[in-house]
């Protein structure tokens, strides 16, 4: 049986979580794959992401970013990386420099 406390922390963690758009994002990622100077961008961000969180495969938005299907099997997080290292941030900062 779940206890108040656990459960309080269930819906702390989900009003963490931000909803990502992964329709609206594409076009940002693809836009990057056809810019060689951006695809190097994206190639050093992920290996900044594969360095810092050795659990960078279990992150849903890091299969978008690189442009992989999901393992069938696994339990995949459906939230982004946190601060300096957001995918949504990083794609977005893409459309900021229009």
């Amino acid at each position: 049986m779940e206890n108040i406390f656990e459960k309080k922390l269930e819906k702390s963690l989900e009003k963490q979580r931000v909803e990502i758009n992964f329709e609206e994002l594409k076009e940002e990622r693809d836009k990057i794959y056809s810019n060689r100077e951006s695809y190097k961008l994206l190639l050093n961000f992920v290996k900044k992401l594969q360095d810092k969180y050795p659990d960078y495969q279990n992150y849903k938005i890091y299969h978008f970013l690189i442009g992989s299907s999901l393992p069938e099997k696994g339990n995949f997080k459906e939230e982004d990386f946190p601060g300096e290292d957001s995918i949504v941030n990083f794609l977005n900062s893409f459309k900021e420099e229009k």
